[in-house]
């Protein structure tokens, strides 16, 4: 019977996540090794969950063989992904335009915090393509749906950044996310209203609001939430702006406030958050 139970929780949503290779290791600030983020990914690997993966053609069998190793290999679907197959990497030239715009023209506004200079948001055009296309792998996710589920749950790849305690100690995990709506987690302290933002307290700020970490909902919100978000990104370029998603989804929530479940936490809470 216990084994049944599982099978059955294993059966109500699907984990996605994506992990393409932008060079990270070689950059000077922000460095990051695809090793390092193996490690990482490795705690989302042991989730006993319904696992989509999109990632470089180089990382497929470390992810077959990690996911085996855990006797999950049934409950995985890895897909062979670059990043010229985004549908935002067509606008990578634009975002490359505005990038160069700020950092070697006259771009730069006084009024921006001088240490975003640094920030992956502010100099890779390949880094904004991914963060912002999450909404894509969801809605991807949402529509081959392997695990035939009706709740999808993204999760970057290095979420907790190798820290164990932050995951169930079972690592079964049933998260409850409720119906046509996307949940994720708000940051910034309760008392601090998300419509007082405009784009100017948040673009090349060092200051978050949301974290993008974690976004949930069924098949509906994803759809609905793909559609606005991809939107919002291109009218946002066609302004010559280019951020990351924290930055994308305050602005979204302000424009669909229905859309969304805005949940008060820390930026690695979503199992604490979200569970049945």
């Amino acid at each position: 019977m216990i084994k049944l139970s599982i099978s059955l929780r294993l059966s109500g949503f699907t984990v996605v996540t994506a992990l393409l290779d932008i060079g990270r290791g070689q950059w000077w600030e922000y460095r990051r090794p695809l090793n390092s983020y193996y490690k990482y990914l490795d705690n989302i690997l042991e989730l006993r969950v319904n696992l989509m993966i999109f990632v470089d053609q180089k990382t497929v069998d470390y992810i077959h063989q990690r996911r085996k190793q855990f006797r999950l290999e049934h409950l995985t679907r890895v897909i062979p992904m670059r990043l010229t197959e985004l549908p935002l990497h067509q606008y990578i030239g634009l975002i490359e335009q505005i990038i160069d715009y700020e950092q070697n023209g006259n771009g730069w506004n006084p009024a921006w915090d001088q240490s975003m200079k640094v920030h992956p948001e502010a100099k890779s055009a390949a880094y904004d393509v991914l963060v912002n296309s999450k909404s894509f792998f969801l809605y991807n996710a949402s529509i081959e749906n392997p695990f035939m589920t009706e709740k999808f749950v993204w999760l970057d790849a290095g979420y907790g950044h190798g820290n164990r305690a932050i995951f169930p100690p079972d690592f079964y995990w049933n998260p409850f996310l409720p119906q046509d709506k996307i949940s994720l987690i708000k940051v910034t302290p309760e008392f601090d209203e998300i419509t007082r933002y405009t784009i100017n307290d948040l673009y090349r700020k060092d200051w978050a609001v949301v974290s993008g970490g974690f976004l949930g909902g069924d098949r509906s919100a994803i759809n609905r939430f793909h559609r606005f978000y991809q939107r919002l990104v291109l009218d946002l370029i066609s302004q010559r702006l280019i951020d990351d998603d924290q930055t994308a989804l305050v602005l979204l929530i302000q424009q669909q406030p229905t859309l969304f479940n805005v949940v008060h936490g820390d930026w690695f809470d979503a199992f604490r958050l979200f569970a049945a």
